[in-house]
């Protein structure tokens, strides 16, 4: 189960940076190129700059709290916590605000909300309304 997760993470960071890249690839094109007059291998150089940078951050920042809690790694969870908000940091808090938030996720899943959500037009179309 761990090593679904932690592969399924791998291919979101993937996308992301992908993502990212194409994206800042794009926006440096669009702007710079119109007043700088670059080529484009110069240009293609200097949007790629950006992504290292967060490519190397990727690996220094912890996981996202909400999302250990959500995955039931609830220790995880508090001890991202602390390194985000410091050893002196009180983080009972916010750590028992996001089991609540997890809980509502869950009890939203299973109360059918969006089932309802989706098929409302249906709903009122059948219901004559």
């Amino acid at each position: 189960m761990a090593y679904s997760s932690l592969q399924n993470a791998w291919w979101l960071d993937i996308g992301r940076l992908s993502t990212g890249f194409g994206v800042g690839l794009l926006s440096y094109v669009v702007q710079i190129n119109v007043f700088l007059h670059f080529t484009p291998f110069p240009l293609s150089i200097s949007g790629t700059i950006p992504c290292l940078i967060q490519l190397v951050g990727l690996f220094l920042i912890p996981e996202s709290p909400r999302w250990l809690a959500k995955t039931g790694h609830w220790d995880g969870s508090e001890a991202s916590l602390v390194r985000l908000r410091g050893k002196n940091a009180n983080i009972f808090e916010e750590a028992t605000e996001i089991r609540v938030g997890v809980g509502l996720m869950v009890l939203q899943q299973f109360g059918g909300v969006n089932a309802i959500a989706y098929y409302a037009s249906a709903i009122f179309a059948s219901a004559g309304n």
